[in-house]
């Protein structure tokens, strides 16, 4: 049996990425693709990565924690994804299914680098979560854009560093990953530019 594909969608917040990422397992699943679509930190119930969101999103009002070092919250992340590779990922891909993941570590390496955390230390945990992946790479990597968020999360200043940063590391990691930039103007030109670029894949 063949291995399942990883179909990655990175970008910052408010930009449409879950939206075209959802869009996407859905057609691979109509066209007759066993197909996931996951998440990272993750969101299924009773596994490490839904708590890991929880607190990223709610340490004060749920968990009553008044304040968390960024890169202690980067590191819960990590610990999150490689538990996601081990829980869902590996399994799947390992069976044949393919996994539409939106976000990746990436996110990771830009939040912490527009947090301010110490580079080096984000390094070497982001290391530990690519040793884990180990042969298991992306397929694709949808890196998505836009001038601007289609829902705001942050201020203008923040999502314009963001954009930056990941525009750094794609072009950082261009040589290890194929990577296709999506300028997400509009939901069904952009799902057809993605739907186009993975038939290439599926002739290969």
């Amino acid at each position: 049996m063949d291995r399942g594909k990883l179909i990655v969608f990175e970008g910052p917040d408010g930009i449409g990425k879950s939206q075209l990422s959802s869009d996407v397992a859905a057609w691979l699943n109509q066209v007759g693709i066993s197909t996931q679509k996951l998440s990272f930190p993750g969101n299924a119930e009773n596994t490490l990565g839904k708590l890991v969101y929880e607190i990223h999103h709610k340490y004060r009002d749920l968990f009553q924690i008044p304040a968390i070092n960024p890169l202690s919250m980067q590191t819960l992340h990590i610990a999150a994804h490689i538990d996601e590779i081990d829980r869902a990922i590996r399994p799947a891909i390992n069976s044949g299914s393919w996994i539409v993941l939106d976000r990746f570590w990436w996110s990771t390496w830009v939040y912490g680098m527009a947090s301010s955390v110490n580079r080096k230390c984000l390094d070497l945990i982001i290391e530990a979560e690519r040793v884990y992946w180990g042969d298991l790479v992306p397929t694709v990597i949808f890196m998505v854009r836009r001038a601007a968020p289609v829902r705001q999360e942050h201020s203008e200043e923040v999502f314009g560093r963001l954009s930056q940063l990941y525009d750094e590391l794609a072009d950082r990691e261009r040589s290890a990953a194929l990577i296709h930039a999506i300028e997400n103007r509009e939901l069904a030109t952009s799902n057809s530019e993605i739907r186009a670029v993975i038939e290439k894949i599926r002739r290969k």
